[in-house]
């Protein structure tokens, strides 16, 4: 006997959004700024490192800049607006006629970290992400020297680049080595817009070589996205270096669920240590749960047969997996005008979240 059984009303909806809801414009001007790796005029007088640092994420991207020597750092907005949205980037790119573009195309391509996560030989993956990275990284560098020219006139910019990346020790040795050797090329055709297509990046992938990277002028570093947070949060005002310090921090996106059991001590030179009790990585972020419940109400509308309208709009959002749209809390509020009646031990049970890529949860003693 099912454990429950679907009531389907005649006027029975898809109540979620399936539309494009990221559809603002990236700003203008500064993707040229950025072909130039460097803006001193004449001859430099000086030498300084710059970090950009990117949270490539499956809903969207993040990239801080910053400057240790001036103690400066700038959160890089991609979008026009004022509100947080101007600094997310949806992760997708677009493709027509084998040239790349971040506003429209012909094909458009989503789910790019997931896809590469899982498949990090996939050619076609590879050049996906070449082809949106660079773009990112032309697009940051240009914002920076469009708004802050005047502090790297006379200076020559030592570019070191990480990347953060949901990763435990088994995903590390599978994606770190790939990862870099398609950021040190999205580097490469961020400096060269003219020559970023299929057909080029298809060719550099092939005649990548490590030598490469040694005269690619800028140092690449992926790193744990877990990491990230953990020092984030320790040269924060919330940190109180009196107490315990011993920490279980949870990070839910929209791809992983990163987990990390660890203690904060002091360390040399007024620096804190790290000791890591355990990590854990695994895929049941947002998306993937937003994934599992389409899957299950296709297959129960399949099996009472019910009008494929009611499905056509739900299959769209599967892999929208950079909308800003919250997941709904309950699964059963994907439409409305279907009664799910439940026995109590159910086979799929209740389940809530909170939305999409949510902030670090960090518990601590």
């Amino acid at each position: 006997m099912p454990d429950f059984q679907l009531l389907i009303a005649p006027n029975a909806k898809f109540a979620l959004s399936s539309t494009d809801d990221r559809k603002k414009l990236l700003l203008s001007g500064v993707d040229l700024k950025g072909v130039a790796e460097q803006c001193f005029v004449g001859k430099a007088l000086q030498q300084r490192e710059v970090a950009l640092g990117l949270d490539f994420g499956t809903s969207c991207v993040k990239a801080v800049l910053g400057d240790a020597a001036l103690e400066k750092a700038y959160v890089v907005p991609f979008l026009r607006g004022q509100d947080v949205s101007a600094y997310l980037l949806p992760t997708r790119v677009f493709e027509t006629e084998g040239h790349f573009s971040l506003e429209g195309g012909t094909n458009e391509y989503r789910d790019l970290k997931l896809s590469f996560v899982a498949d990090p030989d996939n050619v076609e993956f590879q050049v996906r992400i070449v082809a949106f990275l660079s773009q990112v990284i032309a697009r940051a560098r240009g914002w920076l020297f469009a708004n802050h020219a005047a502090l790297y006139r006379s200076t020559e910019i030592f570019w070191k680049i990480s990347v953060g990346l949901p990763a435990a020790s088994s995903l590390a040795s599978a994606v770190t080595q790939p990862l870099e050797k398609l950021i040190h090329l999205a580097w490469y055709f961020a400096a060269a817009p003219n020559k970023m297509n299929r057909y080029e990046i298809l060719k550099a992938l092939t005649n990548f070589s490590s030598a490469d990277t040694n005269e690619a002028g800028v140092e690449v570093a992926v790193v744990p996205e877990i990491a990230a947070q953990i020092y984030g949060f320790v040269v924060s005002n919330s940190f109180d270096k009196m107490a315990a310090n011993n920490y279980l921090m949870v990070d839910v996106g929209a791809g992983t669920v990163d987990s990390s059991l660890f203690h904060v001590k002091p360390g040399r030179g007024g620096k804190w240590d790290f000791d890591f009790y355990t990590t854990v990585v695994e895929p049941l972020g947002v998306v993937n749960l937003h994934r599992n419940r389409v899957n299950w109400w296709c297959e129960q509308l399949e099996k009472v047969n019910a009008s494929q309208a009611l499905t056509t709009d739900l299959v769209e959002t599967k892999y929208q997996t950079d909308s800003k749209h919250p997941e709904p809390e309950d699964y059963r509020e994907y439409f409305d005008g279907i009664q799910v009646s439940q026995a109590s031990h159910s086979e799929y049970p209740v389940l809530s979240v909170w939305g999409r890529s949510q902030d670090a949860i960090l518990l601590g003693s």
